[in-house]
C-alpha cells in the first residue's frame, strides 16, 4: 500500500487524482486506531503489574 500511496501522491494518477490522499488518510486512521488500543492495553496492563 506505501507504493501505491507513493505513487498517487506523485502523480501518477490513472483516473482517479484522489486516491492517493483517501488511502494517507486511511493508513492515519488505522494507525491511531491501534496506537488508541495499545495506550488503553498497557493502562490496564499497568494496574495488574502493581
Amino acid at each position: 500500500m506505501p507504493i501505491k500511496l507513493f505513487a498517487q501522491i506523485r502523480g501518477d494518477v490513472l483516473g482517479n487524482p484522489h486516491l492517493g490522499y483517501a488511502l494517507a488518510f486511511g493508513m492515519i486512521v488505522i494507525t491511531g486506531i491501534a496506537n488508541a488500543i495499545y495506550i488503553w492495553l498497557r493502562a490496564r496492563s499497568e494496574r495488574w503489574l502493581k
